[in-house]
């Protein structure tokens, strides 16, 4: 109201001024005092009215008489027009301020405006509130063509946090106003230039009025987008929670809640955040990581993220994050690629992952919490068409085209099953640039366990299945299998030294990792009576698990 008495005590005593929706005449009565006011509305005692002023009147009552008590103890004298605003039409001469008390609905508004803006004074104003009103963003959409077409022009005077009203003035092409509003689609989305005209105070909460529209609409990725843009603001996190829409049992936008209150609330912090092992954090942390990416909307999928969660794929990536982070990845022998979606989420800046016997077109992964294969959800095609940064192709390393260049070069549990990894070695050191990594975890197949056949662990270990004792307690190292058997087929045996002997052949070893086996998959098995068994291989051969390898390139 402030806003609204400083703009009617700059006018002449003969200047006309046209309040729609006068209320019970508190506006009515600032505007008087030093215009010609003439003010319109139905005066119907409403459901929403009697909400607001409990005991006054009866729905369906006229508070017409109340709005005259109240400018006649003022001595004040008004013109009143009774009717509803879409039967209201002006014929008085011109109009130098134009206020629109309150409208919720662009309907409202239009009505308005139809039949007077184009009798407004060359230096008249028109003030709306409501219009910087968040929840009521559907009246940009209505005024947002006008100001587009220099129908009319948004005040260039900085708004106030606690203001919601609109300022609005006569542009070069005034005259057409009154047809763009008949034909205007008060159902059309606005679009981001109108809210970036607008001069808000930095703790406005309209901010939040685009996202609000988008979430309403369902357009979350629009609404991401938007969000990523924005200048983190603490105090929008209490605007967003008294305005948002109710999230019941509607979990996008519960993410998107946590993700905004993420957003304006986070402090400066070394990256790459953990993404752990909740939702919550993942979600949180991915948006975090995600920060200097201009295409983070696109990135930020969470729900494939979180599907990848739950099937045990964030686990790897969230270890090797640091290593990850701004990396251009390629992932040899990835699968179906989900730990790829791991990397996006600690803030990779792009995903190739190759694997010859991966089929992209089909859904069948293998659910690392479940220990078994089904459906993930999304095939590789279906999500390469809506992750940009993100890949699977159906080749081997050797495929690769020429021009590519990776940071990094990822073998997860790979290099045991290379059937020539000096080959894959060599091809992968020319896929990388200068001071690029290749970091690799190798399962030992001279471990308890490293005929990756049952048993897998000590608990599984069934003494009647003869397929297990062919190989339980490292007996896999004496069993000689047949061609078509899988550790004919599927493991090259490479010995640890012989690995480590490779990697320096063509890379600078910066860690090397030996891990050893756990209870749990052999590791107080391992007796003096096997050592005697298999005298050509050493205790460390035998008790560890992994090599943990990260080289740079030679």
């Amino acid at each position: 109201m402030k806003h609204i008495a400083e703009v009617a005590s700059t006018l002449a005593q003969d200047d006309t001024v046209l309040e729609f929706g006068p209320w019970l005449g508190a506006l009515s009565v600032e505007i008087a005092a030093y215009a010609n006011l003439h003010v319109v509305d139905n005066f119907k005692w409403t459901n929403d009215h009697a909400k607001r002023v409990p005991d006054l009147m009866k729905p369906g009552d006229s508070f017409r008489p109340t709005l005259e008590q109240t400018l006649s103890k003022q001595a004040l004298s008004v013109t009143i027009h009774e009717c509803a605003f879409s039967e209201f039409r002006w014929s008085g001469g011109d109009i130098a301020l134009i206020v629109i008390d309150g409208p919720k609905k662009a309907v409202d508004l239009a009505d308005c405006l139809r039949t007077t803006v184009g009798c407004l004074k060359h230096d008249a104003c028109i003030l709306i509130k409501n219009a910087l009103h968040p929840a009521y963003w559907e009246l940009a959409a209505l005024l947002e063509p006008l100001v587009a077409a220099d129908c009319l022009r948004l005040s260039a005077k900085p708004i106030e946090a606690a203001s919601n009203i609109l300022e609005l003035v006569p542009g070069s092409y005034i005259e057409r106003a009154a047809s763009l509003l008949a034909e205007a689609d008060i159902k059309a989305p606005v679009g981001a230039d109108f809210f970036e005209r607008v001069n808000l105070a930095p703790a406005h909460p309209y901010r939040i009025a685009p996202l609000l529209e988008y979430m309403k609409r369902n357009e979350v990725n629009s609404a991401y987008e938007f969000l990523s843009n924005m200048k983190p603001e603490r105090h929008l996190c209490k605007a967003w929670q008294k305005y948002a829409p109710d999230t019941k049992a509607d979990r996008t936008a519960d993410t998107f809640n946590d993700v905004f209150a993420v957003h304006h609330t986070a402090i400066a912090r070394k990256l790459p955040e953990p993404i752990g092992s909740s939702s919550e954090r993942l979600l949180r942390s991915a948006w975090l990581n995600l920060a200097d990416r201009s295409d983070r909307a696109n990135r930020f999928q969470p729900d494939l993220m979180e599907q990848a969660r739950l099937y045990g794929y964030m686990g790897w990536p969230n270890k090797v994050r640091s290593l990850v982070y701004g990396k251009r990845v390629l992932d040899v022998g990835c699968g179906p690629g989900l730990h790829g979606l791991g990397y996006i989420a600690s803030g990779a800046e792009s995903y190739l992952g190759v694997d010859p016997i991966i089929k992209t077109n089909r859904d069948w992964v293998k659910n690392l919490a479940a220990g078994k294969k089904m459906e993930f959800g999304w095939t590789p095609e279906e999500i390469s068409a809506r992750l940009n940064a993100w890949d699977v192709q159906s080749i081997g390393i050797e495929d690769l085209a020429d021009d590519l260049d990776f940071d990094l070069v990822v073998l997860h549990n790979v290099t045991e099953h290379l059937p020539n990894i000096e080959a894959a070695f060599a091809t992968i050191a020319s896929v990388m640039c200068s001071g690029g990594h290749i970091l690799y975890n190798h399962d030992n197949f001279y471990s308890w366990n490293g005929h990756h056949l049952p048993p897998k662990k000590v608990k599984d270990f069934d003494p009647s299945d003869p397929a297990q004792l062919e190989l339980v307690d490292w007996r896999h190292l004496d069993f000689v299998p047949p061609p078509e058997h899988y550790i004919s087929r599927g493991l090259n045996r490479i010995r640890l030294d012989e690995l480590i002997a490779l990697t320096k052949r063509y890379f600078t070893i910066e860690q090397m990792d030996e891990v050893p086996s756990s209870p749990a998959i052999g590791g107080e098995r391992l007796t003096d009576e096997v050592l005697a068994r298999h005298p050509d291989y050493t205790r460390r051969e035998l008790s560890t698990k992994n090599l943990f390898c990260v080289a740079r390139r030679a």
